[in-house]
């Protein structure tokens, strides 16, 4: 099933770098609902402004069904920046 979801991400520019930098490679997050979220950070690239990552992000992924600590999985499909 697919899903979508909105979230706020706001990235400064020093946060990114590590990013790029170090082995970290998804970000927490929470949703407009409530719900707590990983991303990777490699879909986020295409959004990487001279002052980081900043806007409402809109979401879809498809449900996988399975959770890791009350978190769903899926399978990214898309991400678009909404405001």
């Amino acid at each position: 099933m697919l899903r979508t979801v909105r979230l706020d991400i706001h990235l400064r520019e020093d946060q990114v770098q590590r990013y790029y930098t170090q082995s970290a490679h998804q970000i927490k997050g929470y949703t407009h609902t409530g719900e707590r979220i990983y991303l990777p950070f490699d879909i986020l690239i295409n959004f990487v402004s001279h002052d980081g990552i900043h806007g409402t992000f809109e979401l879809t992924y498809q449900e996988s069904g399975l959770y890791s600590k009350n978190i769903p999985r899926g399978k990214f499909v898309s991400i678009k920046k909404i405001a």
